[in-house]
Protein backbone atom coordinates (compact mmCIF):
# COMPACT_ATOMS: atom_id res chain seq x y z
CA UNK A 1 0.00 0.00 0.00
CA UNK A 2 1.24 3.11 -0.78
CA UNK A 3 2.39 5.43 2.61
CA UNK A 4 0.29 8.37 1.62
CA UNK A 5 -2.55 5.95 1.13
CA UNK A 6 -4.80 5.87 4.19
CA UNK A 7 -5.15 3.09 5.65
CA UNK A 8 -8.32 1.18 4.99
CA UNK A 9 -11.25 1.54 7.44
CA UNK A 10 -11.82 -1.69 9.51
CA UNK A 11 -14.88 -0.08 11.36
CA UNK A 12 -16.88 0.28 8.18
CA UNK A 13 -16.35 -3.40 6.95
CA UNK A 14 -17.34 -4.72 10.29
CA UNK A 15 -20.18 -2.40 10.25
CA UNK A 16 -21.16 -3.81 6.77
CA UNK A 17 -20.79 -7.35 7.73
CA UNK A 18 -22.71 -7.36 10.96
CA UNK A 19 -25.26 -5.36 8.85
CA UNK A 20 -25.82 -8.59 6.29
CA UNK A 21 -25.76 -10.98 9.20
CA UNK A 22 -28.51 -9.09 10.69
CA UNK A 23 -30.76 -9.07 7.82
CA UNK A 24 -29.90 -12.40 6.00
CA UNK A 25 -33.41 -14.13 5.46
CA UNK A 26 -31.36 -17.24 3.66
CA UNK A 27 -28.06 -19.21 4.38
CA UNK A 28 -27.61 -18.66 0.47
CA UNK A 29 -28.19 -15.60 -0.02
CA UNK A 30 -26.57 -14.73 3.49
CA UNK A 31 -23.05 -16.23 1.93
CA UNK A 32 -23.11 -14.22 -1.14
CA UNK A 33 -23.54 -11.21 0.42
CA UNK A 34 -21.26 -11.27 3.02
CA UNK A 35 -18.85 -12.77 0.26
CA UNK A 36 -19.46 -9.46 -1.61
CA UNK A 37 -18.83 -7.30 1.72
CA UNK A 38 -15.70 -9.45 2.36
CA UNK A 39 -14.20 -9.27 -1.48
CA UNK A 40 -15.61 -5.30 -1.50
CA UNK A 41 -12.93 -5.09 1.79
CA UNK A 42 -10.02 -7.24 0.61
CA UNK A 43 -9.90 -4.59 -3.27
CA UNK A 44 -9.54 -1.98 -0.48
CA UNK A 45 -6.66 -3.39 1.30
CA UNK A 46 -8.43 -5.21 3.87
CA UNK A 47 -6.99 -8.53 5.47
CA UNK A 48 -9.59 -11.63 4.53
CA UNK A 49 -8.32 -13.57 7.44
CA UNK A 50 -8.62 -10.17 10.06
CA UNK A 51 -12.17 -10.07 8.46
CA UNK A 52 -13.11 -13.36 9.03
CA UNK A 53 -12.02 -13.11 12.69
CA UNK A 54 -14.06 -10.34 12.83
CA UNK A 55 -16.83 -12.46 11.24
CA UNK A 56 -16.46 -15.22 13.57
CA UNK A 57 -17.13 -13.06 16.51
CA UNK A 58 -20.15 -11.34 15.17
CA UNK A 59 -21.46 -14.70 14.14
CA UNK A 60 -21.13 -15.76 17.69
CA UNK A 61 -23.45 -12.25 18.35
CA UNK A 62 -25.94 -13.02 16.14
CA UNK A 63 -27.59 -15.72 17.17
CA UNK A 64 -29.83 -17.79 14.08
CA UNK A 65 -27.19 -17.32 11.65
CA UNK A 66 -25.34 -20.42 10.67
CA UNK A 67 -22.24 -19.54 8.35
CA UNK A 68 -19.57 -21.22 7.14
CA UNK A 69 -16.44 -20.02 5.94
CA UNK A 70 -15.86 -22.57 3.16
CA UNK A 71 -19.39 -21.63 2.07
CA UNK A 72 -18.51 -17.87 1.67
CA UNK A 73 -15.33 -18.55 0.10
CA UNK A 74 -17.33 -20.54 -2.32
CA UNK A 75 -19.09 -17.45 -2.96
CA UNK A 76 -15.79 -15.38 -3.81
CA UNK A 77 -14.29 -14.71 -7.14
CA UNK A 78 -11.62 -16.52 -8.73
CA UNK A 79 -9.61 -12.82 -8.56
CA UNK A 80 -9.93 -12.27 -4.56
CA UNK A 81 -8.86 -15.50 -3.91
CA UNK A 82 -6.01 -15.31 -6.26
CA UNK A 83 -5.23 -11.75 -4.60
CA UNK A 84 -5.50 -13.52 -1.13
CA UNK A 85 -2.94 -16.65 -1.99
CA UNK A 86 -0.78 -13.73 -3.88
CA UNK A 87 -0.41 -11.95 -0.54
CA UNK A 88 -0.25 -15.15 1.73
CA UNK A 89 -3.58 -13.89 3.18
CA UNK A 90 -5.92 -16.81 4.76
CA UNK A 91 -3.79 -19.30 2.05
CA UNK A 92 -4.66 -22.80 3.42
CA UNK A 93 -8.50 -22.12 2.52
CA UNK A 94 -8.35 -19.95 -0.08
CA UNK A 95 -5.66 -21.75 -2.11
CA UNK A 96 -8.14 -24.77 -1.11
CA UNK A 97 -10.84 -23.70 -2.61
CA UNK A 98 -9.23 -22.20 -5.94
CA UNK A 99 -7.68 -24.87 -6.88
CA UNK A 100 -9.07 -28.32 -5.31
CA UNK A 101 -12.44 -27.09 -5.52
CA UNK A 102 -12.43 -25.25 -9.06
CA UNK A 103 -9.36 -25.72 -10.99
CA UNK A 104 -7.91 -28.87 -10.56
CA UNK A 105 -11.11 -29.90 -12.93
CA UNK A 106 -10.90 -27.10 -15.03
CA UNK A 107 -7.27 -27.67 -15.56
CA UNK A 108 -8.04 -31.52 -16.39
CA UNK A 109 -11.00 -30.45 -18.62
CA UNK A 110 -7.70 -28.41 -20.70
CA UNK A 111 -5.27 -31.03 -20.47
CA UNK A 112 -7.72 -33.41 -22.17
CA UNK A 113 -8.20 -30.65 -25.05
CA UNK A 114 -4.56 -30.62 -25.79
CA UNK A 115 -4.61 -34.33 -26.11
CA UNK A 116 -3.85 -35.17 -22.74
CA UNK A 117 -4.89 -38.47 -21.78
CA UNK A 118 -4.12 -41.26 -18.72
CA UNK A 119 -2.01 -40.83 -15.89
CA UNK A 120 -0.01 -37.92 -17.64
CA UNK A 121 -3.45 -35.78 -16.72
CA UNK A 122 -3.53 -36.06 -13.43
CA UNK A 123 0.15 -35.36 -13.25
CA UNK A 124 0.32 -32.09 -14.54
CA UNK A 125 -2.68 -30.38 -12.86
CA UNK A 126 -0.70 -31.89 -9.28
CA UNK A 127 2.24 -30.35 -10.61
CA UNK A 128 0.23 -27.17 -11.84
CA UNK A 129 -1.41 -27.02 -8.34
CA UNK A 130 1.62 -27.65 -6.74
CA UNK A 131 3.41 -24.85 -8.50
CA UNK A 132 0.85 -22.48 -7.95
CA UNK A 133 1.58 -23.12 -4.12
CA UNK A 134 5.31 -22.92 -4.13
CA UNK A 135 5.06 -19.32 -6.04
CA UNK A 136 1.47 -17.88 -4.63
CA UNK A 137 1.03 -16.71 -7.90
CA UNK A 138 3.53 -13.95 -7.61
CA UNK A 139 3.56 -12.85 -11.53
CA UNK A 140 -0.23 -12.66 -11.18
CA UNK A 141 -1.63 -9.70 -12.21
CA UNK A 142 -5.08 -9.19 -10.00
CA UNK A 143 -6.49 -6.47 -12.01
CA UNK A 144 -6.63 -9.18 -15.14
CA UNK A 145 -9.07 -12.36 -15.75
CA UNK A 146 -7.70 -15.32 -13.49
CA UNK A 147 -9.05 -17.93 -15.37
CA UNK A 148 -6.98 -16.75 -18.69
CA UNK A 149 -4.19 -16.86 -16.59
CA UNK A 150 -4.12 -20.13 -15.14
CA UNK A 151 -4.88 -21.33 -18.42
CA UNK A 152 -1.70 -20.18 -19.92
CA UNK A 153 0.54 -21.57 -16.93
CA UNK A 154 -1.40 -25.01 -17.58
CA UNK A 155 -0.69 -24.47 -21.33
CA UNK A 156 2.72 -23.27 -21.08
CA UNK A 157 3.20 -26.71 -18.64
CA UNK A 158 2.15 -29.04 -20.96
CA UNK A 159 4.14 -27.44 -23.98
CA UNK A 160 7.13 -27.95 -21.37
CA UNK A 161 6.22 -31.59 -20.64
CA UNK A 162 5.79 -32.44 -24.85
CA UNK A 163 9.44 -31.35 -25.11
CA UNK A 164 10.90 -32.94 -22.15
CA UNK A 165 8.61 -36.31 -21.52
CA UNK A 166 10.06 -36.91 -18.47
CA UNK A 167 8.90 -39.74 -16.46
CA UNK A 168 6.44 -38.52 -13.27
CA UNK A 169 8.88 -40.98 -11.04
CA UNK A 170 11.79 -38.14 -10.85
CA UNK A 171 10.02 -36.17 -8.43
CA UNK A 172 10.20 -38.94 -5.61
CA UNK A 173 12.58 -41.53 -7.26
CA UNK A 174 15.11 -40.35 -9.06
CA UNK A 175 17.05 -43.44 -8.96
CA UNK A 176 14.59 -45.49 -10.92
CA UNK A 177 14.98 -43.23 -13.76
CA UNK A 178 16.82 -45.30 -16.27
CA UNK A 179 18.71 -44.27 -19.44
CA UNK A 180 21.00 -41.17 -17.17
CA UNK A 181 24.53 -41.06 -17.48
CA UNK A 182 25.08 -39.91 -13.82
CA UNK A 183 28.45 -39.49 -11.85
CA UNK A 184 28.85 -41.40 -8.45
CA UNK A 185 28.09 -38.63 -6.23
CA UNK A 186 25.21 -37.23 -8.05
CA UNK A 187 23.34 -40.79 -8.39
CA UNK A 188 24.28 -41.33 -4.09
CA UNK A 189 22.87 -37.27 -3.81
CA UNK A 190 19.71 -38.61 -5.94
CA UNK A 191 19.15 -42.00 -4.05
CA UNK A 192 19.34 -40.26 -0.44
CA UNK A 193 17.07 -37.66 -1.58
CA UNK A 194 14.74 -40.31 -2.50
CA UNK A 195 15.27 -42.51 0.34
CA UNK A 196 14.58 -38.71 2.41
CA UNK A 197 11.07 -38.88 0.74
CA UNK A 198 10.03 -42.40 1.24
CA UNK A 199 10.45 -41.69 4.94
CA UNK A 200 8.70 -38.77 5.27
CA UNK A 201 5.71 -40.16 3.27
CA UNK A 202 5.96 -43.01 5.97
CA UNK A 203 5.35 -40.21 8.57
CA UNK A 204 2.38 -38.52 7.04
CA UNK A 205 -1.38 -38.88 8.42
CA UNK A 206 -2.92 -42.37 7.28
CA UNK A 207 -5.20 -41.19 4.93
CA UNK A 208 -2.75 -38.78 3.21
CA UNK A 209 -0.46 -41.66 3.54
CA UNK A 210 -2.40 -43.94 1.17
CA UNK A 211 -2.96 -41.43 -1.30
CA UNK A 212 0.60 -40.63 -1.55
CA UNK A 213 1.84 -44.09 -1.61
CA UNK A 214 -0.12 -44.49 -5.02
CA UNK A 215 0.58 -41.04 -6.61
CA UNK A 216 4.08 -42.25 -6.64
CA UNK A 217 3.53 -45.54 -8.25
CA UNK A 218 1.65 -43.56 -10.92
CA UNK A 219 -1.49 -44.10 -10.07
CA UNK A 220 -4.29 -41.68 -11.31
CA UNK A 221 -6.55 -39.50 -9.14
CA UNK A 222 -10.05 -41.47 -10.54
CA UNK A 223 -7.66 -44.90 -9.83
CA UNK A 224 -7.17 -43.86 -5.89
CA UNK A 225 -10.41 -41.99 -5.68
CA UNK A 226 -12.20 -45.61 -6.60
CA UNK A 227 -9.73 -47.90 -4.51
CA UNK A 228 -9.94 -45.72 -1.48
CA UNK A 229 -13.70 -44.97 -1.99
CA UNK A 230 -13.39 -41.72 -1.62
CA UNK A 231 -14.16 -38.40 -4.18
CA UNK A 232 -11.68 -37.60 -6.53
CA UNK A 233 -11.68 -34.04 -5.50
CA UNK A 234 -10.59 -35.17 -2.14
CA UNK A 235 -8.02 -36.91 -3.81
CA UNK A 236 -6.44 -33.52 -4.99
CA UNK A 237 -6.99 -32.17 -1.39
CA UNK A 238 -5.08 -34.61 0.34
CA UNK A 239 -2.15 -34.95 -2.29
CA UNK A 240 -1.85 -31.06 -1.82
CA UNK A 241 -1.75 -31.47 1.86
CA UNK A 242 0.46 -34.05 1.93
CA UNK A 243 3.25 -32.74 -0.18
CA UNK A 244 3.47 -29.78 2.00
CA UNK A 245 4.01 -31.96 4.29
CA UNK A 246 6.71 -33.71 2.93
CA UNK A 247 8.23 -30.42 1.75
CA UNK A 248 8.08 -29.53 5.42
CA UNK A 249 9.97 -32.95 6.82
CA UNK A 250 12.49 -32.61 4.45
CA UNK A 251 13.33 -28.94 4.78
CA UNK A 252 15.62 -27.61 5.13
CA UNK A 253 17.66 -31.17 4.73
CA UNK A 254 16.75 -31.51 1.55
CA UNK A 255 19.06 -30.73 -1.39
CA UNK A 256 17.98 -31.73 -5.10
CA UNK A 257 21.27 -32.05 -7.59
Amino acid sequence: MNPTTPPPDRSAAEARLREVLEAGPSAEGLNRRLAESLEDAVWQGESLEGLCQVLLSLRQSTPGQKVELQDILGEMSDEVLALCIKKNDLLGPTFEELFVRRYSVLMTRWIVRWQGHGAEIDDLVQQLVVRFYENRLRDYDASRDFRSYARRCAHNLWVQELRKRRPRTELFFPEEIPGRDLSPEVAAQRNELAARVRLAITRLPAEQRAVMERAVLGDKAEEIALALKIAKARVFKLLFHARRRVEQLLSPSIRRP
